[in-house]
């Protein structure tokens, strides 16, 4: 125990000083060097809705919209309700050179409340109850029984939205330009262009293309390094 407890201070020590380097480096208005020291603490391990809300705001600043975005998008999947993260996405999303007609991917009331909702607690909840019902049934008990039994349905129903909504495969472009082809072959022509910072869902990938959705329901395949995956 002791060990695992030095091994994980250890380990944790250089990310702790990459955080502060990063914070300083931002303080200093580098932020090509804030955005870099949270990357590298990122990629060490450290996730968290605060640091990619950092990384995202020093991506930002650093002109790095399609990072940005990203690390905003991943922030606000982590914390839904978060008001900075949401205000500071919406600011640049208009930042974005394609503009959105309506509602963002993902984006909808009821998705939100289902990406907030914790999955654990509602499929241990779903247990509970739903054990409660049976257990209210055997005493007898049948109107509060089915009551139980309600609520565990309702909560195995929430848990399973919750976790479908999280799955759900979006990226944004970070590339600074995508030509979107009509089909998965470089050879096609390219009908239009996505740019950094568009958000877009991920529907399959082939020799090294990827299929996208746009929120106003055009398609079209870029190539997959063009985007990354929230």
């Amino acid at each position: 125990m002791i060990a695992f407890a030095l091994s994980f201070a250890l380990a944790a020590a250089p990310i702790a000083a990459t955080l502060r380097d990063a914070a300083h480096a931002y303080e200093s208005r580098d932020y090509g060097a804030a955005e870099r020291g949270y990357a590298a603490a990122l990629a060490g391990g450290a996730e968290s809705a605060d640091l990619e809300y950092d990384l995202g705001t020093a991506a930002a600043q650093a002109g790095d919209l399609g990072q940005a975005v990203l690390h905003l998008e991943r922030a606000l999947s982590l914390a839904p309700w978060d008001g900075d993260v949401r205000q500071n996405l919406e600011r640049l999303r208009e930042r974005r050179l394609d503009k959105v007609v309506g509602e963002e991917l993902g984006d909808g009331p009821l998705q939100r409340l289902l990406r907030g909702l914790p999955v654990a607690p509602l499929g241990w909840s779903f247990a509970l109850l739903w054990l409660t019902g049976v257990a209210l049934f055997w005493r007898r008990r049948r109107g509060l029984g089915l009551a139980s039994g309600a609520l565990a349905l309702a909560a195995l129903a929430l848990s399973l939205g919750a976790r479908a909504t999280r799955a759900e495969p979006y990226a944004v472009v970070t590339a600074p330009v995508a030509e979107v082809h009509t089909g998965p072959d470089r050879s096609l022509r390219a009908t239009f262009e996505l740019h950094e910072g568009t958000k877009v869902r991920l529907e399959r990938t082939e020799a090294g293309l990827a299929q996208v959705r746009l929120a106003n329901g055009l398609e079209g395949w870029i190539e997959a390094k063009s985007a990354e995956r929230i």
